[in-house]
């Protein structure tokens, strides 16, 4: 299993993460990800399997709904920004995400700035 971003709220302070873990189950151990590479700290965001390397798109920074993300490729431990549009427009954040063959992305909501 691979975990990536996230954010955590304490006391009314919003700290995004820009990090992940692996989990290997054999050895019940986690191994940090390199972070070399990887794309903004973001929450709200959707990660998909397909089969070789984990996507990451979207979500939020708490500046604004990303239409961004990476690539994480657990083999050779390294992440990849890819900034290339072909994320449906206007961003979404907490999109679902379909594994294998294609990219795919559905649903979502928009979040009103205040």
């Amino acid at each position: 299993m691979i975990a990536w971003g996230g954010e955590s709220n304490i006391l009314g302070t919003h700290i995004f993460f820009g990090d992940g873990g692996r989990y290997n189950p054999v050895t019940d151990t986690w191994n940090l990800v390199n972070t070399n590479g990887a794309p903004s700290k973001r929450e709200g965001h959707t990660a998909v399997w397909t089969g070789t390397e984990m996507i990451i798109w979207g979500g939020d920074d708490s500046t604004a709904i990303l239409s961004e993300g990476g690539r994480y490729n657990p083999v050779t431990d390294t992440m990849d920004v890819d900034e290339h549009q072909w994320c449906f427009r206007p961003p979404n954040l907490a999109c679902s995400g379909l594994d294998g063959q294609r990219n795919d992305r559905l649903g979502g909501f928009r979040r009103r700035r205040e």
